[in-house]
């Protein structure tokens, strides 16, 4: 079975509009409702009506920061980064040093890829105001994104001392601190992640890992099992509860597992996979065949259902197809050692004795089993004895009329 793999997250949320104290006061009735208008609609997540109403309350009090806050944000959420820009810039024409302005303009700049902005606005936001966890937040994402993971954990903790409730930080620290094998801190955080927003969804993934990775593999169900009332239709997480019943030796709940892991995608090739070897380990081999062969339609690259597919047909009796799989598999990857060998053990059998040969000799090239090594050097010195007399008696027999290098 393929192992489970650890999410990599990096989530930057524009914060919502907010409030400070007006510093002009040009028709402030009109202004104030549109504002007001644009804040509700905002909220509701209308953002082209809201941005209609703060772009209103601007018109009719230019000098209006909130509002051009506002509709800063609009314009960040309809992926209009050049109005986002300039609205913000005009928030900071009128309060050079607001913090929650600098942070977006920042926000904006890491979304474009200009780091270097992004970590000068960042630096600016926190200078503005030193207890800003969002600001430390987000800096932290950005220096992950230039691996530089020292800093970023930094950057979270500092977020978490000012803000403890910040989900987001405790599931991204989580994640760092399971990359350096800490795990048991990382799990704290990621328990943390879950209890301040349950709805945190790749603390459930991430935690389920760091769970199966301990050996604690009743946790990791019980997480995946509780991330499912979350979010009922998640493949991926079927197949991981599908791979610990297995692991675990409850077949029927990893057998149900696996289908549903295809039934809410049916694309995801790791439970088709992981489906055809629990059918080849109790047995059902025509079952097992069918799985990896749909594997390999899909994928025609997936190198574990070609030599599974091997073993079977070996095991089946139809021993050219199982050598027509590792071929298959080894022409794909040159150096998967176990195709060569097992290929060898098959070629040796069907007195095919000169590809039995080539196999094993490759076998012995890319292999780093020095045991096995050993056994199959012997074999290859009688094959070698037998390959010779073939040739003096004109007895070759080669399998497809030419030689095998």
């Amino acid at each position: 079975m393929r192992p489970l793999k650890l999410i990599v997250i990096g989530l930057l949320m524009l914060t919502a509009a907010c409030s400070w104290p007006h510093q002009f006061d040009m028709h402030p009735e009109e202004a104030e409702r549109h504002y007001q208008r644009g804040l509700a609609f905002y909220n509701k997540k209308e953002y082209h009506r809201a941005l209609d109403e703060y772009l209103q309350a601007t018109n009719v009090r230019h000098n209006y920061p909130e509002a051009w806050l506002g509709s800063g944000l609009c314009y960040a959420r309809i992926q209009n980064p050049v109005g986002a820009e300039d609205a913000f810039k005009q928030v900071l024409s009128y309060l050079p040093e607001y913090p929650e302005a600098i942070y977006n303009l920042g926000i904006l700049y890491f979304e474009q890829k200009k780091d270097d902005l992004a970590i000068a606005h960042l630096k600016r936001a926190i200078e503005a105001s030193d207890a800003y966890p969002r600001a430390y937040y987000a800096f932290g994402v950005v220096h992950e994104r230039r691996n530089q993971e020292e800093e970023a954990q930094a950057a979270y903790r500092k977020a978490l001392a000012l803000n403890p409730d910040l989900s987001e930080a405790h599931l991204n620290l989580g994640r760092l601190l399971q990359k350096q094998q800490q795990r048991n801190e990382a799990i704290g955080h990621y328990k943390d992640a879950i209890r301040i927003n349950p709805d945190a969804l790749l603390a459930y993934h991430n935690l389920g890992i760091a769970y199966k990775d301990q050996g604690l593999d009743s946790l990791a169900i019980e997480t995946f099992e509780a991330g499912l009332v979350r979010q009922p239709d998640n493949a991926q997480w079927h197949n991981n509860l599908g791979v610990l019943y297995q692991k675990n030796t409850r077949f029927d709940e990893a057998l149900g597992a696996y289908h549903k892991s295809i039934e809410a995608d049916s694309t995801l090739l790791n439970a088709h996979f992981n489906l055809a070897v629990l059918h080849d380990h109790q047995g059902r081999y025509p079952q097992a065949i069918k799985r990896y062969k749909q594997v390999i339609d899909r994928d025609s690259t997936y190198k574990e259902a070609y030599f599974n597919l091997g073993v079977l047909y070996k095991e089946a009796g139809d021993l050219d197809g199982a050598v027509e799989a590792y071929r298959h598999l080894t022409a794909l990857d040159s150096t998967y050692a176990n195709a060569y060998f097992n290929m060898g053990i098959i070629l040796q059998e069907i007195e095919q004795y000169p590809d039995a040969l080539s196999a094993f000799n490759q076998f012995v090239y890319y292999s780093s089993d020095a045991q096995l090594i050993g056994q199959v050097r012997q074999v290859i010195t009688w094959l070698e004895q037998v390959v010779a007399r073939q040739e003096e008696q004109g007895k070759i027999g080669w399998k497809d009329g030419s030689k095998t290098q």
